[in-house]
């Protein structure tokens, strides 16, 4: 699923890290939890037709946005109305890769990755900027299980998990894209959900198999320290989302069907507990939208509590979490895992399975100035299991 590092990225965290998740400065990424970075304000309505009431240009952006499709090796692409939302089919991308459940957007809006999990490679695609179509540049291989991964916020380090070799695998990225390993870090017990603090210089890790979240220092190489300090979060830890401008670290946990709230010490990546969100369900990818004003998370249907999407309003001084209005109206008998929205937060978008093993993706509108949605109606179907969401724009 996925994903983000805390700035931004689309990941439609559809994911930091866990941080599903979903970073770009004009992307987002989502899919297994990812983190996502701030985007710059689009240019006012009056000047859409190319000129400002200072006499320059108005940029003019294509939105696009990335769906996995793993039950049929595949991603699908889709160009995306910034008027309604809606998702126009452009192309799917059949290269035979194995499970690619994340996916993370390289900040510049230029590279797509795909973690596999079941090939154990991490898939890189070129973004066509005129079309936004993906080309693949490379696969290189990781160790076993890479189903997380997020980006630092300079776009020159990438990381994934691997929860089966408890290990975390460290690259580089050159400016063509492409990934050089720097190092397969080991002695992680089950890590999942990770996310890169927005100053770029700090790891956190989910160590499932502990519920704990670990530190780690980054060098300048991309590779990582053994652990700097841990804390404990709540049972069976999974996502991890970062904020994008603000030193605010969330992750959920499954089990205890929660979700731990965290500050960062900006100097040194340590992280202390500021609460508890409780009764949320059970809930894997949280995920922070661009405008780092409000969370939002899928939800399993599990006894009494019905899944869907829940959004909450995050308190810009103390990161604690208000439930929105509209929570009880986003429902759905069904499990939701990932979720990513575009880079100016207009639309969310929602991974879900019906329990049938019917995948589809469907989209709210979020209200601006409370975060509250509004269902679309519509919904697209990948025709396969997936988790991976990214969203992004390009500057024409």
């Amino acid at each position: 699923m996925g994903i983000r590092s805390y700035q931004k990225t689309i990941v439609l965290r559809l994911g930091v890290g866990i941080f599903m998740a979903v970073a770009v400065a004009g992307a987002v990424s989502c899919g297994r939890l990812f983190i996502e970075p701030s985007v710059p304000a689009e240019a006012p309505a009056a000047a859409a037709s190319g000129s400002s009431s200072s006499g320059a240009a108005a940029t003019v952006y294509n939105y696009y946005v990335y769906i996995s499709n793993n039950g049929n090796l595949r991603i699908l692409e889709y160009s995306q109305s910034q008027t309604t939302g809606a998702l126009t089919y452009l192309a799917q991308n059949n290269t035979g890769t194995p499970q690619p459940k994340t996916l993370t957007a390289h900040p510049n809006g230029k590279f797509l990755y795909a973690a596999s999990d079941a090939g154990d490679k991490i898939f890189v695609y070129s973004i066509n900027q005129t079309t936004g179509l993906l080309t693949k540049i490379q696969d290189i291989a990781t160790e076993d299980l890479p189903a997380y991964s997020t980006i630092n916020p300079a776009g020159t380090c990438f990381f994934a998990s691997n929860s089966t070799t408890g290990s975390v695998s460290a690259y580089s990225i050159g400016g063509d894209g492409l990934l050089t390993l720097a190092e397969h870090e080991a002695g992680f017990n089950t890590p999942r959900g990770l996310g890169v603090h927005r100053s770029g210089n700090f790891l956190h890790v989910v160590n499932s198999g502990t519920s704990q979240v670990w530190l780690h220092n980054i060098a300048s190489d991309c590779t990582i320290s053994t652990a700097a300090d841990t804390i404990a979060s709540g049972a069976g830890p999974y996502g991890l989302t970062g904020h994008p401008s603000k030193d605010f670290v969330y992750v959920s946990n499954n089990s205890a069907q929660s979700i731990s709230i965290y500050t960062v010490n900006p100097s040194t990546g340590v992280l202390s507990s500021a609460g508890t969100q409780a009764s949320v369900g059970s809930t894997l990818y949280p995920y922070v939208d661009p405008s780092g004003m409000y969370l939002y998370t899928g939800r399993y249907a599990s006894g009494a509590l019905s899944g869907g999407v829940f959004g909450y309003t995050i308190n810009q001084s103390t990161g604690l979490l208000t439930a929105l209005g509209t929570n009880a109206a986003t429902r759905l008998n069904d499990y939701c895992f990932t979720s990513v929205a575009d880079p100016l937060s207009k639309y969310l978008y929602l991974y879900c399975d019906d329990g049938g093993g019917n995948y589809y993706v469907k989209y709210y509108s979020i209200a601006s100035g409370t975060g509250e949605l509004t269902d679309s109606g519509t919904s697209y179907n990948p025709s396969g299991a997936g988790w991976g969401l990214a969203a992004i724009r390009i500057a024409q």
